[in-house]
């Protein structure tokens, strides 16, 4: 197994800037990729934060289950800790039978309750339990949603990077080959056994490829930076594959109809519509159970305290004029409370809601037409790619002989420099088929375990394993 980086034919000197760019990537394999995806994925992170938020949300709606529990003051004029000071002046006159009272307070006071609620019947509580339990299942078919769209992106970059890069160096030879081929025509030209447009041919022909080669390492180096960008790698890194693409490749062992059926019924994007549905559908029966009476189990206790001056005459007041009193109060009772008409509102908000369980059952269906559009698109790839591949091999095998036959040729003087053009021509347009029907090939296995909803096979284990440590709370 040989990394990009190595054991490579040389390149033109116009290329060598972007050769030496490709091969300061980091180099790697393909299920050190994936994990490493699976591990650093942004997007992926962002889902698992959110599956994390949908726990602790579904936590709090099943702790209302519980008793609450809260201190309170008596009433804001008995505050937790205060002095309270009152005057009374009151003058009658003379004739009154009344006598004049001049009295004042001046004493600390405090207060404190506690209130203790059990509300043990209350009918909008399980709906919105199973509501935020709904959410909690299609965050995580989100996540995992994600996590087979990165894992595929992984592959087919992967894939791409290592079939350019087995075309690029088909490119090279044929282009070192046409190199050398030119020199001896310059110097057949100068011997006067050619003509100018021998050599104007040949430089045309290794011009083009020039141009082929570095439309080439351009793509290399854009794929090389979306892979580490999908792998979560650094702003500015680039990732290319540490092997060279194989000419053994997997089949696919599933009919067409198996593999419809595998996708929809294990496919998180139709079981994610439906979970939403259902979160919409227990939004809508919260909604209508708020009309219904709560009743609920009730502790009131509180007590005041006061001491200090109490009614004492102003201007000569003495000890036997300070106190204190001590109030304790408690209640125990069933606790009721009934909102059984807002106009209609919550009744307008849970019709609203059913609509949109409607909708996303209606969109759980177009994900079923989906599923099955997309299955039998690739397994067509497939089938075809699997036939056309081996005559693809063939041709690329049968070009490569034919340039090799028109050099001797026209080495040995017996041929002319048009049919090695055009040969070398044939030869790069079978080069690119054969890379084109590979790569359609191995998406298009890539793209049937995802489209049914299966882990890539070699790496199951792997990926297993991580995708628990990933949904599971530390």
């Amino acid at each position: 197994m040989l990394g990009l980086g190595h054991s490579q034919p040389p390149v033109p000197s116009e290329l060598q800037p972007a050769r030496e760019l490709l091969n300061q990537s980091e180099q790697i394999n393909l299920a050190d990729a994936i994990e490493a995806t699976l591990r650093s994925n942004p997007q992926l992170l962002a889902a698992v934060e959110t599956i994390r938020a949908r726990r602790s949300l579904l936590a709090s709606e099943q702790r209302r289950w519980s008793p609450t529990a809260s201190f309170f003051t008596y009433s804001d004029a008995t505050p937790l800790l205060g002095q309270y000071f009152e005057t009374d002046i009151i003058s009658y006159p003379q004739n009154s039978d009344e006598s004049s009272t001049y009295e004042f307070n001046n004493y600390s006071l405090g207060s404190l309750g506690l209130q203790i609620t059990w509300s043990f019947l209350e009918p909008s509580r399980q709906p919105a339990i199973n509501r935020s339990n709904s959410l909690l299942e299609a965050e995580q078919f989100t996540f995992d949603v994600i996590a087979r769209s990165i894992v595929l992106d992984t592959q087919i970059s992967y894939y791409e990077l290592q079939e350019n890069q087995r075309l690029i160096q088909i490119y090279e030879k044929i282009y070192e080959r046409n190199l050398r081929q030119l020199d001896i025509i310059e110097e057949q030209f100068r011997g006067g056994l050619l003509h100018i447009g021998d050599v104007s041919q040949q430089k045309t022909l290794l011009l083009s490829q020039l141009t082929e080669l570095d439309g080439f390492y351009r793509s290399q180096l854009q794929i090389a930076s979306d892979l580490a960008r999908i792998m979560g790698r650094p702003p500015g890194s680039s990732v290319i594959p540490a092997e060279l693409s194989s000419n053994v490749f997997a089949n696919w062992e599933l009919s067409l109809p198996q593999t419809i059926d595998e996708g929809l019924a294990l496919r998180e994007e139709i079981r994610l519509s439906l979970a939403e549905a259902e979160a919409d559908d227990w939004e809508a029966r919260r909604l209508l159970n708020l009309y219904l009476p709560v009743l609920s189990l009730t502790a009131n206790g509180y007590t005041t305290y006061s001491e200090g001056i109490i009614d004492g005459p102003i201007g000569s007041s003495n000890s036997s004029d300070r106190g204190n009193s001590i109030d304790t109060d408690l209640a125990i009772g069933l606790g009721f409370n009934w909102n059984f008409f807002d106009g209609g509102v919550q009744t307008a908000r849970a019709a609203a809601n059913r609509s949109l369980a409607k909708a996303q059952r209606q969109k759980a269906q177009q994900e079923r037409d989906l599923v099955g559009n997309q299955i039998r698109r690739s397994y067509s790839a497939y089938l075809t790619a699997k036939l056309a591949l081996p005559q693809s091999q063939e041709a690329l095998d049968t070009a490569k002989r034919a340039v090799n036959v028109a050099s001797a040729r026209y080495a040995a003087g017996v041929g002319d420099i048009t049919t090695v053009v055009q040969a070398t021509e044939l030869l790069g347009d079978a080069a690119e088929q054969n890379k084109s029907l590979r790569l359609i090939y191995r998406n298009a296995i890539a793209e049937l375990y995802r489209y049914s909803a299966q882990w890539p096979k070699p790496f199951q284990p792997q990926i297993r394993t991580l995708m628990k440590s990933r949904t599971t709370d530390p």
